[in-house]
């Protein structure tokens, strides 16, 4: 073997033994960052967002091509009011990894939140074909409250009851089971339908009696047929589970209003 040869041959195993370094380097990093993320994704659970920003923020600039570290700092942006940054960070986790289920339901969530409909409505329609997606029920609901508040009520009772089909068909129901028949609730006073939409609001109220909102709905609904006393009570539980609140203001003011109907 010649000398020049043997060179080679030495820059070529140096090099190999250099790029062995840096790629053990940039595993150790990453597993650091993922570290971080997952101390970032306990204060999310816990509620905590300001510490979660910090610590998912310190996991980025480690390690920012991660794609569930975007989604995580999406849902505390969400949490925080910043729905523009919230936006940015979904969409980067998608453009990571374009099949995230997850972040994108999440984006359409965000746009639904920043009142920007047809965004959200493309955005869950991308989801509905999805067949591996492991919570189906999730982007017919948000469907179905997009074309709500676009007084689109056929299409926003339709998903709305496609969502509740999902659970009625053996998915353990959660939140948005109770949101959804909200949901539908307030589709049927929309539409003039308020036998069916006091029942529906009953039965939610008897699912989740700790849902302030509930009583407030069922309140404007038993308002609508004179059932003042019925209505006072129910203005009354939403004061009492969420005192302070704007609820509460205005449940209060819904509630002076009964009794000075019922005075007459």
């Amino acid at each position: 073997m010649t000398k020049r040869r043997v060179t080679k041959l030495a820059v070529l195993c140096l090099a190999l033994i250099l790029a062995a370094g840096c790629a053990t380097d940039q595993e150790a990093v990453k597993k650091k960052s993922e570290a971080t993320r997952k101390v970032g994704e306990a204060y999310i659970a816990g509620r905590n967002y300001t510490a979660a920003l910090r610590e998912l923020l310190n996991a980025e600039k480690m390690f920012p091509y991660d794609p569930v570290l975007q989604n995580d700092l999406g849902l505390v942006y969400r949490s925080k009011g910043k729905l523009d940054l919230a936006i940015a960070r979904f969409k980067k986790a998608l453009e990571m990894k374009p099949g995230y289920a997850p972040a994108r339901n999440n984006l359409g969530m965000t746009y639904i939140a920043a009142k920007k409909w047809d965004a959200a409505i493309a955005t869950f329609k991308s989801l509905t074909g999805d067949l591996l997606y492991a919570t189906p029920q999730y982007p017919r609901f948000g469907l179905g409250l997009a074309y709500y508040n676009k007084k689109e009520y056929v299409q926003a009772e339709k998903n709305l009851k496609a969502a509740l089909q999902y659970y009625e068909d053996g998915l353990r129901k959660d939140r948005i089971y109770i949101l959804a028949l909200q949901g539908l609730g307030l589709t049927y006073l929309a539409t003039g339908r308020v036998t069916a939409a006091e029942k529906t609001l009953e039965e939610t109220v008897h699912l989740a009696p700790r849902f302030a909102d509930l009583y407030f709905d069922l309140g404007r609904i038993y308002a609508r047929q004179k059932k003042y006393d019925q209505a006072d009570y129910a203005f009354t539980k939403a004061i009492e589970l969420q005192p302070g609140s704007e609820l509460s203001r205005r449940a209060a003011l819904e509630r002076e209003n009964i009794r000075r109907l019922k005075a007459q």
